[in-house]
């Protein structure tokens, strides 16, 4: 409740504001001088530092240079609810796009991940193009292993890598954007209310290659510490697992590859009355009516 305060309200926008002025002037982008600087600890420091993340001046430039500067592996775009700015991160060099609206808490009335993963999808080339290009790229993989290949070696495992690529590109005629990193197909994660197996169940087959989970692990943790978060996990696994089943369905594989068949094994939802009223919204890729 410290953030309702007067004097911590105006050291958030003061000193926030002379971060960006400091940056501008150094031509910096928000890195810190030393890399082991701590978390401040003091009132004021925090809520200058929460201030100062949401920088409106950060931009695709940014964006750009801090997935360049990362050379540990794959790197996520996470906030994306726009299919044009999906395919934006792919030309800025991400290799996986997180459909989200960080739970609806930053900007109000944003539409719902669930209503934009489809669209989404289709931007990187459909739900027929990715399936291929998927599926060629995981039976690389599974030779692979099935071969006893060792893929803890970096050697070994970039080989393998090249070769799923390959795969999964000549699968879907180079129709499905791959990522200029390691040439697979671009991921789609989703997250946003997922509480439910079901809800897993609904992102899979709407397109994601993921799907991402905060309050379940979190409730679990609360109440059983690393055993709760675990059993957090079992159950959305055994949900997820009867809700398949009672579709018919026996692997992600398969569901993957039924929904871009065209089976409407679980269907995309209208607009309805409590969406806000944008009846051109669903037309732009927005779900169901939210713009």
């Amino acid at each position: 409740d410290f953030l309702s305060k007067p004097e911590y309200a105006y050291a958030a926008v003061d000193l926030a504001a002379e971060g960006r002025t400091r940056r501008a002037r150094e031509g910096t982008r928000g890195e810190t001088r030393e890399s082991d600087e701590a978390f401040p600890t003091d009132r004021r420091e925090q809520v200058s530092f929460i201030r100062d993340a949401f920088d409106p001046s950060f931009d695709w430039d940014d964006a750009e240079w801090l997935c360049q500067e990362w050379n540990e592996g794959p790197v996520a775009l996470k906030g994306v609810v726009r299919p044009s700015d999906a395919v934006k991160a792919v030309d800025r060099g991400f290799d996986a796009v997180w459909v989200s609206n960080h739970g609806g808490r930053q900007l109000e009335t944003a539409p719902a991940p669930i209503d934009v993963l489809p669209s989404i999808r289709d931007a990187m080339g459909g739900m027929r193009a990715w399936n291929e290009a998927k599926t060629a790229e995981e039976d690389v993989w599974r030779s692979a292993v099935g071969q006893g290949v060792d893929l803890t070696d970096k050697a070994t495992y970039a080989d393998v890598r090249s070769k799923a690529a390959a795969a999964a590109a000549s699968a879907c005629g180079g129709s499905h954007l791959t990522s200029a990193k390691t040439g697979l197909p671009i991921e789609l994660v989703v997250d946003g209310g997922v509480q439910r197996g079901t809800d897993v169940l609904k992102g899979l087959a709407m397109g994601a290659d993921a799907v991402a989970i905060g309050k379940p692990y979190l409730y679990g943790l609360c109440a059983g510490g690393e055993d709760g978060a675990a059993k957090a996990i079992e159950v959305l696994s055994v949900e997820l697992e009867r809700a398949m089943g009672l579709l018919g369905v026996g692997t992600v594989r398969e569901l993957r590859a039924r929904m871009a068949a065209g089976e409407e094994l679980v269907r995309r939802r209208h607009s309805s009355p409590r969406d806000f009223p944008d009846r051109g919204a669903l037309d732009r890729g927005y779900g169901g009516g939210v713009f």
